[in-house]
């Protein structure tokens, strides 16, 4: 028997269920993103079997040969989820993959879609979230930072450590505070976009939750 190449748990750090059934998929041969040919692309049905919160993961080889499993953030989406449950995948003669999903839990209904994979629209900053490490540069220890920002352009926070709610405003007791966006950042919510519609400097805050 061979060993698989990579394994992953089905509870997250505080011990609760968030993922269910491995979903197999297909190594990407396609030329539409050119990043993903030779990476192995899978997923799991849902954090649980009521919950439509399908994850779409990639699969590669580092140099050293050791297997990595990172997920892979879906673009629109304010939690980067799929936000339906992932039946499967196919694969045409070019190469490029399609997600077979559902937002029904049985096989009744008519809420069944495919979805091609294709190449999201880059954002504008992308900013890791940790436990003490916040802001847009990745290199500071301070909890409200500001990000620079055009009309149209998007911005990403991607979740490494901890849990975290992403809140526009200076202070957190601000009235105004979360007026433009108020996610959380966490294990089960692992990215967040927002698209701005005016020019301009804003400030946010990166709460560092104990519980929730």
């Amino acid at each position: 028997m061979i060993a698989p190449i990579i394994e992953y748990s089905h509870l997250n750090e505080a011990g609760q269920t968030v993922h269910t059934s491995v979903i197999g998929g297909y190594v990407y041969r396609g030329s539409t993103i050119p990043g993903l040919v030779g990476r192995y692309i899978c997923g799991d049905f849902s954090s649980t079997f009521i919950t439509t919160d399908g994850v779409l993961f990639v699969i590669e080889e580092d140099e050293n040969g050791k297997w990595q499993l990172s997920e892979a953030g879906i673009d629109g989406e304010t939690n980067g989820r799929l936000n339906r449950f992932l039946l499967g995948f196919g694969q045409d003669t070019e190469g490029e993959i399609y997600l077979l999903t559902t937002t029904s839990a049985g096989p009744t209904g008519t809420s069944g879609q495919v979805f091609k994979i294709v190449s999201a629209t880059l954002p504008a900053a992308e900013i890791n979230v940790e436990n003490f490490r916040f802001d847009a540069d990745n290199n500071d220890t301070t909890q409200v930072d500001t990000v620079t920002i055009g009309v149209g352009d998007t911005v990403r926070w991607v979740w490494r450590e901890g849990i975290h709610t992403i809140t526009s405003g200076e202070n957190s007791s601000d009235p105004d505070a979360g007026t433009l966006f108020d996610a959380p950042i966490d294990g089960n919510n692992q990215s967040f976009s927002f698209t701005f519609t005016e020019t301009g400097t804003f400030p946010y805050l990166s709460l560092f939750n104990i519980t929730r």
